[in-house]
């Protein structure tokens, strides 16, 4: 799990100036290491701070590289994690939004975007890892219902 977090150029990417250039794939692995027995609170804050400003609700372009290796931890990950990531997704697409300053994002292929529409087709892209959280009779009660509010809210939002 998480093998290509080296591929990516972290230190290049818009991410809160307080962050070490390893900062996001530290807090993902983090995330990532947790087993059911964790409390996650710390791990879940450490993330989020990574990507943003948690206190303030919000985040930086850098959250776009960071969304496919939260499917993976989806997939792959303990009880606890999966549920740290619902969790962060969960407030990201509901009460999150972009930094001042970084509402939009340069891509090549497409131009200019903004920020927040980006992050929302990474989320999209979650759905069938986020899908398989919510069938698996593995799931806590808790990650079900986490889980199935975050499809809902998906599917539900433009």
């Amino acid at each position: 799990m998480l093998e290509t977090l080296e591929t990516i150029a972290w230190a290049n990417l818009a991410q809160p100036a307080s962050n070490a250039t390893d900062e996001v794939p530290r807090a993902l692995l983090r995330v990532a290491a947790l087993r059911l027995e964790d409390d996650g609170s710390a791990a879940y804050h450490s993330f989020l701070y990574s990507v943003g400003n948690n206190h303030a609700g919000t985040y930086y372009p850098v959250i776009v590289q960071a969304m496919p290796f939260l499917g993976e931890i989806l997939v792959e990950g303990s009880d606890c994690a999966r549920e740290v990531v619902l969790g962060a997704l969960a407030d990201l697409l509901n009460s999150f939004e972009p930094e001042s300053g970084y509402e939009f994002v340069e891509n090549p292929a497409e131009g200019r975007r903004a920020l927040s529409a980006v992050v929302r087709e990474e989320a999209l892209r979650l759905m069938p890892a986020i899908g398989q959280v919510l069938d698996s009779r593995d799931s806590s009660e808790r990650m079900r219902l986490l889980a199935g509010d975050l499809l809902d809210l998906l599917r539900s939002s433009p």
